[in-house]
């Protein structure tokens, strides 16, 4: 994909930065650290962030729900008073996260179905991200999200939605 096919924003100019922070704008930093430790070796460190002002001046939205499986279908992802204004949206597979006792392999066998599957837009039946239980994926998007369980089971899920 080209640098002109994307749909990110331009970036923003040294004075847009200033006037943005002048005029109390509101920001969405996002960190992110990973660590890597192979047997017996130092473990490996990366930290990465980035921040963006937010256009609109509106509250983040969250909310914790089912994602259905295939017998219900694709649906769309629902961001209440941020639809259409989202530029971020962080969503969580809470699935595998309770568990007070060790799972037996039937659980194990179940919980591995429950992944969450996202696509954009109109890409209708093709799944662009897979979320597993426990884990996360934080999208930039300018479109409609669609999320589906990648079985005939249900996935716990929530969402956080950030501005533009």
């Amino acid at each position: 994909m080209s640098e002109i096919d994307r749909n990110d924003p331009p970036p923003l100019k040294v004075m847009d930065i200033k006037r943005a922070i002048l005029d109390g704008r509101d920001r969405l930093t996002v960190v992110l650290k990973v660590h890597y430790e192979h047997k017996g070796e130092k473990p490996v460190g990366v930290e990465c962030s980035f921040s963006d002002f937010c256009a609109a001046d509106e509250e983040p939205y969250t909310r914790r729900f089912k994602v259905g499986g295939y017998q219900v279908g694709w649906k769309p992802l629902d961001l209440s008073y941020l639809q259409g204004k989202a530029g971020y949206v962080l969503i969580q597979n809470l699935e595998g996260q309770a568990h007070d006792t060790l799972p037996t392999e039937e659980e194990v066998v179940e919980l591995a179905k429950r992944v969450i599957q996202v696509r954009f837009g109109d890409a209708i039946g093709v799944s662009c991200l897979d979320i597993p239980p426990g884990r996360f994926q934080l999208l930039r998007t300018s479109s409609t999200v669609y999320l589906c369980c990648d079985s005939d089971l249900t996935a716990q899920c929530r969402i956080y939605a950030f501005p533009d």
